[in-house]
């Protein structure tokens, strides 16, 4: 996967619409990989993906790019949505675990006062 040049400008209006669809992949990476519950390496993709979403939308867009952009965008967003609902999901889990952890941890503290 090849990163947008370090300088926005030199991005022309298929460039940045090639960088939209290496971020499309990589969504669509970080969505498989917080199904699969690999959340570390769901962060270190989004690390990734906001470098080049930066270079994508760094300039003005021609009208005709609109109708492509558009469709792209919408798929990341209604993936990206999926990932947050299942990181929250993962956060709440993990929550009722730690107070289990804790109120055990109280048991433990208690019985041995």
């Amino acid at each position: 996967m090849a990163l947008a040049p370090h300088n926005n400008q030199d991005l022309s209006a298929e460039d940045a619409f090639n960088v939209l669809q290496e971020v499309l992949a990589l969504t669509t990476l970080i969505h498989t990989k917080a199904y699969q519950d690999e959340w570390d390496e769901v962060i270190e993709l989004e690390t990734k993906r906001r470098t080049l979403i930066t270079a994508c939308f760094a300039q003005t867009l021609p009208d005709h790019m609109a109708e492509k952009f558009d469709n792209a965008i919408t798929a990341i967003v209604n993936m990206d949505q999926e990932v947050m609902a299942l990181g929250t999901q993962k956060m709440t889990e993990y929550s009722v675990e730690l107070q289990k952890l804790d109120y055990g941890r109280k048991a433990v503290k208690a019985y041995n006062e």
